[in-house]
């Protein structure tokens, strides 16, 4: 394979893995950046909304309006004080719920689930494939 073919091959790539997750996200009744805020969240880790902003790309004030609309679906919770996990008193937190974090592990496993893109890979192979995407964001970022 020649190496010009590697960036055709990788937008089709893309562009299948998108069309996979956007159906598992309609199905979840998520939007992308919800599952985004979600999967930047860890289980019983509370972050201040300026590191979810950081974690998903996006500005500070779209980000408070997707806490937001992910505390009133009953996702995440804010936190202040000691309860915050950060060093800052007056800096006020998020963290999952129980019902985001359920909603966090389903949409991994959804997403994983009946993939077409690794379908035919065997573990050895997912593994090599999952090592060569780590190494190529990490000298990416």
């Amino acid at each position: 394979m020649a190496d010009d073919d590697l960036v055709a091959l990788a937008y089709r790539l893309v562009e299948r893995l998108t069309e996979h997750y956007a159906s598992r996200l309609n199905e979840l009744g998520l939007s992308r950046a919800e599952a985004k805020a979600l999967l930047a969240l860890e289980p019983g880790t509370p972050v201040p909304v300026s590191t979810v902003a950081e974690r998903i790309w996006a500005d500070r004030s779209n980000t408070t309006n997707l806490v937001n609309r992910l505390v009133t679906r009953g996702l995440i919770e804010r936190r202040s004080g000691p309860d915050a996990g950060v060093g800052d008193g007056r800096t006020r937190a998020i963290t999952l719920t129980g019902n985001g974090q359920a909603l966090r592990e389903r949409l991994m496993a959804r997403t994983a689930e009946d993939n077409p893109v690794f379908a035919d890979l065997t573990a050895a192979e997912r593994h090599t494939l999952r090592d060569l995407l780590a190494r190529i964001d990490a000298h990416a970022s």
